[in-house]
């Protein structure tokens, strides 16, 4: 009887290990690189094609990778920045920056996919994007890294203008950069 409640106690024990290191948003950070660049990736072939296909002025291979180059640059920067200060002000920046860049894209992606037939970086966006930064919010939340509050904020003013810029481009066939 006493090995079946051992048992127990360690099942309960290595699981709580698992959801702290799950939840560590110093550590899911990390990932967020990765994320990007297969996203980046999904997006290459074909985006600038499509997204030319939808707006007036044109954007060129060379601009889509310079943007998404850089994109790269300030996530890595940011990632950087969090995991080695463990500020809050960087946590505010990278979940501001992956509102953007994550979240408020992956919507647009899939907002235009259901207006406009498949938008490349739609897959990424719905398996990768969407679930990552989810958990990313869970762990800030979990961890009280941040204040429910602060995390809404920051998600509504980081997020916007990707928003913008995809309602523009979906609905009215321009761009604001």
């Amino acid at each position: 009887m006493k090995r079946g409640f051992d048992d127990q106690n360690n099942y309960q024990r290595n699981r709580k290990r698992l959801i702290l290191r799950l939840s560590d948003p110093y550590k899911i950070v990390l990932l967020a690189p990765f994320i990007f660049v297969l996203h980046v990736a999904e997006e290459f072939p074909n985006f600038v094609e499509w997204a030319n296909s939808l707006i007036t002025r044109d954007i060129t291979q060379e601009m889509f990778l310079m943007v998404n180059a850089t994109g790269l640059v300030i996530i890595v920067l940011l990632v950087v920045l969090m995991s080695t200060t463990k500020d809050t002000g960087a946590i505010v920046l990278v979940l501001a920056w992956l509102s953007f860049a994550m979240f408020a894209n992956s919507l647009v992606h899939l907002i235009a996919t259901i207006v406009h037939g498949y938008s490349p970086g739609a897959i990424t966006s719905a398996v990768l994007y969407l679930p990552y930064f989810v958990w990313f919010v869970w762990c800030l939340l979990k961890t009280k890294k941040l204040s429910p509050v602060v995390i809404a904020l920051t998600i509504l003013i980081g997020s916007l203008p990707m928003f913008l810029h995809g309602y523009m481009i979906v609905f009215e066939g321009r761009r604001l950069f």
